[in-house]
C-alpha cells in the first residue's frame, strides 16, 4: 500500500490539464440533467471543486443546485485522500468526501492510464445519494418538478508531466 500511496502523491504532484472535468448527472420526474465544472483544484491532500464553478446550461437550475449544496456556507466540494490500493490500471482510493457541510468516508474505484510524455489520466465514476449528505433533492414549479435522489459523479483528471 505504501507504493500505491507514493503513486497517488506522484499523480497529485503533477499539474492538472485544462481538460480535467467534474460532471454531475442526475434526473427528475421530467428529464435527465448534467452539470459540469472544469475547475478542479488538486493538492497532495485531495481535490477541491468550487461549487459556483459548476455549470448546468440553465441559470435557474444552477441557482437551485447552489442552494441545495448550501454554496454560501460551504463554497466547495472537497475530497481528502486517505490511502490507495492499486493493481495494473485500476486503483481504489479511500478518502473523505465533504459535500454541503457533511463529510462521509468513501471508496472510489479509478482507472489510471499513462498518456505518454509524462501525462496521466485518472477517471472515476461514483454513484451517490443526495440524502446521504443531508441534501434535500431540489424541487421546482411548486413541487411539480422533483429531482431524484441519485447522482452520478464523474471525474476525468488529466495530469501533465514535467
Amino acid at each position: 500500500m505504501r507504493a500505491a500511496g507514493s503513486l497517488l502523491l506522484l499523480l497529485l504532484a503533477l499539474p492538472l490539464s485544462a481538460q480535467s472535468t467534474l460532471i454531475l448527472e442526475g434526473s427528475s420526474n421530467v428529464n435527465s440533467w448534467k452539470c459540469e465544472s472544469s475547475t478542479v483544484e488538486v493538492s497532495e491532500l485531495g481535490l477541491r471543486i468550487p461549487v459556483k464553478t459548476i455549470r448546468c446550461g440553465n441559470r435557474q437550475m444552477e441557482r437551485d443546485l447552489f442552494r441545495a449544496l448550501h454554496a454560501e456556507s460551504y463554497p466547495s466540494i472537497d475530497f481528502r485522500f486517505i490511502d490507495m490500493t492499486r493493481d495494473a490500471e485500476h486503483a481504489t482510493i479511500h478518502g473523505n468526501l465533504s459535500l454541503a457541510g457533511t463529510t462521509r468516508p468513501i471508496a472510489i474505484d479509478a482507472s489510471v492510464q499513462p498518456l505518454g510524455h509524462g501525462r496521466m489520466r485518472m477517471q472515476v465514476r461514483l454513484s451517490l445519494r443526495m440524502t446521504d449528505f443531508h441534501i434535500t433533492p431540489p424541487k421546482a414549479l411548486f413541487g411539480m418538478i422533483k429531482a431524484k435522489n441519485d447522482l452520478v459523479v464523474t471525474f476525468d483528471l488529466v495530469m501533465e508531466g514535467p
